[in-house]
């Protein structure tokens, strides 16, 4: 599991920077978010864990 901070947010689909390999991954948010009604933002520091590390995809957890 890996910091970083979204730098995008699209259709659900976002962009988080992650600073420890210098890469930005294009990450889909957990159902745990929709339930809950709660919208990542632009800037946020997330959390996210990794699904295809050649494809950069990724899931904000």
């Amino acid at each position: 599991m890996n910091d970083g901070i979204i730098l995008k947010g699209v259709g659900g689909l976002y962009h988080v920077w992650v600073p420890d390999c210098a890469c930005v991954y294009r990450c889909g948010a957990r159902g745990i978010f929709r339930k809950e009604l709660r919208k990542p933002l632009i800037g946020d520091a997330v959390s996210i864990e990794e699904r295809n590390d050649a494809q950069k995809t990724a899931a904000i957890v």
